[in-house]
């Protein structure tokens, strides 16, 4: 699956596809526009249980654990304010440095919940399946998480055919919420890392 689709036009009116290609090239105009990825992950630390969880909401370095390992965002919940970036596709991956077996288990319970990408106050478009989402490569050394995980290529990645209808402008608030009916147990050894990677195209200022 590509992660930079070129979709139809079908399903928006000519006037509203004009409008985000006018708008698209006016920022061009004015920006140098790069090929990147934004990243974001959430810890579900031994011997708790949640039930929601907010991603992109911690800068790199806010604290000793905000390590580029785990993020990329030099803002929390925003872009600087020269900045915009438009998602072309996303998708989640699970990592479990120590104990690849705890994966079997609570890769089953993440996978039934939903997420949204919330920018401003609005899901965009709405809430989804994580189950969907999971994907790409990482470390696994159990054959019950070896189909999460694939065999090194980015899978279940989600696309979107009309990408500028998915740009965060710099200084406008984002986020991923996630959420699950019922709480995930994290009663094993070690941490267990969901990550989410947004990959579009970033504008800065010339």
């Amino acid at each position: 699956m590509s992660l930079f689709p070129t979709g139809a036009d079908a399903g928006y009116s000519p006037a509203q596809l004009e409008a985000g290609r006018a708008a698209g090239a006016a920022a061009s105009a004015q920006k140098e526009l790069l090929q990147t990825w934004l990243y974001s992950t959430t810890v579900l630390t031994s011997g708790t249980s949640v039930t929601s969880a907010s991603q992109f909401q911690t800068a790199q370095g806010a604290t000793s654990s905000d390590t580029f390992t785990r993020t990329n965002m030099r803002s929390s919940g925003i872009l600087p304010g020269v900045r915009s970036f438009t998602i072309r596709s996303l998708h989640m991956t699970l990592f479990d440095g120590t104990d690849a077996n705890v994966l079997g288990t609570v890769a089953a319970q993440i996978g039934w919940g939903n997420f949204a990408v919330i920018i401003g106050d609005t899901p965009t478009p709405d809430y989804f399946q994580v189950r969907a989402v999971l994907g790409g490569s990482g470390f696994s050394s159990a054959s019950t998480t070896r189909g999460i995980f694939g065999d090194g290529n980015i899978a279940n990645a989600l696309s979107f055919n009309y990408p500028f209808l998915m740009t965060v402008q710099g200084n406008e608030p984002f986020r991923v919420d996630l959420r699950w009916d019922t709480a995930i147990a994290t009663a094993v050894a070690s941490s267990v890392y969901l990550t989410t990677i947004f990959y579009g195209l970033g504008a800065r200022r010339k």
